[in-house]
């Protein structure tokens, strides 16, 4: 997951944030202000859960109640995540559309790849059962599987934004 990402997902927002204060150019912000929020929650509980795994893929004994925590917070942050997608208004344009159902497929990507390879590593921490190498597993494919599914939202959200731009320079 690379920071630069998140970051240039925070500078479209303000770039349209500082756009006007019109009808549609507030639809426009809070609608990117959802996406960019619930981004970064489950980005900044991912980097944590994958914090707490670490010590257990080199066999050291790690902090078991942080393990939990975390998980349960990506959890949590990935639910958030589909909640505010449920609730906000999306602009009326097809990347509007776009990055709106690549966020809900990046969710949904993700919460599957979480149960399916990060519950039974945690549940096997928690009965002191870890093996250093499925750790290791784990958190390479909880990786490539953040990476894979968010980068169709980030080419989604540079299209949303351009086609933004234009608009609020016509006026």
């Amino acid at each position: 997951m690379k920071q630069n990402q998140c970051f240039t997902l925070l500078g479209m927002v303000m770039l349209l944030c500082a756009a006007g204060c019109g009808k549609k150019e507030e639809e426009v912000r809070e609608f990117k202000r959802a996406v960019v929020r619930a981004d970064a929650d489950i980005r900044t509980a991912a980097i944590r859960c994958g914090k707490a795994l670490q010590p257990f893929e080199k066999g050291a004994d790690g902090d078991v109640e942080e393990v939990k925590k975390s998980y349960a917070a990506l959890q949590q942050a990935l639910k958030d995540g589909e909640d505010a997608m449920a609730r906000v208004k999306v602009p009326p344009s097809k990347t509007a559309q776009d990055l709106h159902e690549g966020f809900k497929t990046y969710v949904r990507t993700v919460k599957e790849s979480l149960e399916k390879n990060a519950g039974p590593t945690v549940r096997d921490i928690e009965a002191k059962k870890s093996d250093p190498l499925m750790v290791m597993a784990t958190l390479a494919w909880l990786e490539k599987d953040f990476q894979t599914a968010r980068k169709p939202v980030v080419e989604a959200a540079e299209a949303f934004d351009k086609e933004y731009e234009a608009i609020l320079k016509e006026k």
